[in-house]
C-alpha cells in the first residue's frame, strides 16, 4: 500500500508540472505580444515581422548564412485566385538591418529533382535585367509599398539565374532602378535566392515598428502553377489591396517558437 506521503508527493509533482506549463504559456503569450505578431491584418490580411539581422549575410543564393537561422518563414503560398494551399512548395525568409531589407527565396521544383530526369525542363532562360521576359520563367516576384500613397508600390521579379527584373508600380522597368543586389543558384529539388534590397530606394527607414504593404508570389512555370503569400483572390498579383503587411522590428523570436497566423507560418526554425 502506498504511503501519504508517495501521494502528496506525486500531487506536488503534478502541480509543478501544470504551474511550468502555464508559465510556459505565459511567456510564450507575452513574447508574441512584444514582438507585435498578429494573427491577421486588416481584412484578415496576414502580417510578417522582419527582424534585425543578427551580421549581415553573404548575398550568393546559398542561404547558409547564421544570420538566416532565426528568420521568419513566410510558406503556406495560396494558389492564384483560392486559399487552397499551392502543391509547389515556396518559402521566403526576411530580415533587414540600416541599409537593407535582405530576403531569402527557397522555391522547390519537381523538375529539379534528378531521379526523375526533368531537368533540362526547368525554365530559367533570362539571364540579363529587366527582361520582361522573366515572367515566363520560373520566377518569384516581390511586391512592397512603404509609402503613404494609396495604389503606390515596388516590383522586383527574379529567376534561378538571379536575373533581376524591377519597376515601379505597372510602369516599364526604366521607370526606377531598386539598386537590389541579386544572387540565386539552382540545387536539388530547388532553386534559390538572396536579394539585398535598399531600404532608401522603397523610402524605408527600416525603425522599429515601421509597417509597409507587402507580399511575395511564385511563378511555378514548369508545373504552370501561380501562387501568393497573401491570397490573390481575384487572381491578379500587382493589386495593393490584397498586399499582406511587412513589419520592421528591433527583435526577432527564438528559434524554439512557432506561430501561426491565419494564411501563413511565421516559423522560425
Amino acid at each position: 500500500m502506498k504511503s501519504k506521503y508517495f501521494i502528496i508527493s506525486n500531487q506536488l509533482a503534478g502541480v509543478c508540472v501544470f504551474i511550468l506549463m502555464l508559465s510556459t504559456i505565459i511567456a510564450i503569450s507575452s513574447l508574441a505580444s512584444t514582438c507585435s505578431f498578429a494573427a491577421s491584418g486588416d481584412g484578415g490580411l496576414p502580417i510578417a515581422v522582419c527582424g534585425r539581422a543578427p551580421s549581415s549575410p553573404l548575398i550568393d543564393g546559398s542561404l547558409q548564412d547564421a544570420c538566416w537561422k532565426n528568420a521568419p518563414v513566410l510558406s503556406d503560398f495560396a494558389a492564384i485566385g483560392t486559399r487552397n494551399l499551392a502543391k509547389g512548395r515556396t518559402r521566403a525568409l526576411l530580415l533587414h538591418d540600416d541599409k537593407y531589407l535582405y530576403i531569402g527565396l527557397q522555391c522547390g521544383s519537381r523538375v529539379l529533382e534528378s531521379r526523375l530526369q526533368q531537368t533540362h525542363t526547368f525554365k530559367a532562360a533570362v539571364k540579363d535585367n529587366d527582361n520582361s521576359k522573366i515572367f515566363r520563367d520560373d520566377s518569384a516576384e516581390i511586391f512592397i509599398s512603404c509609402g503613404s500613397e494609396s495604389g503606390k508600390y515596388y516590383h522586383l521579379a527574379v529567376n534561378g539565374n538571379g536575373a533581376l527584373w524591377d519597376a515601379r508600380g505597372q510602369e516599364t522597368p526604366d521607370s526606377w532602378n531598386s539598386g537590389a543586389v541579386v544572387k540565386s543558384r539552382i540545387e536539388e529539388g530547388q532553386w534559390c535566392a538572396e536579394i539585398a534590397l535598399p531600404l532608401k530606394s522603397i523610402g524605408a527607414s527600416g525603425q522599429d515598428g515601421q509597417a509597409c504593404r507587402f507580399n511575395v508570389c511564385r511563378s511555378d512555370a514548369s508545373e504552370k502553377e501561380l501562387s501568393s503569400w497573401s491570397p490573390a483572390l481575384a487572381g491578379k498579383f500587382g493589386d495593393p489591396d490584397i498586399f499582406g503587411f511587412l513589419k520592421f522590428s528591433d527583435r526577432i523570436l527564438p528559434a524554439r517558437f512557432n506561430l501561426i497566423t491565419a494564411r501563413t507560418v511565421l516559423s522560425f526554425r
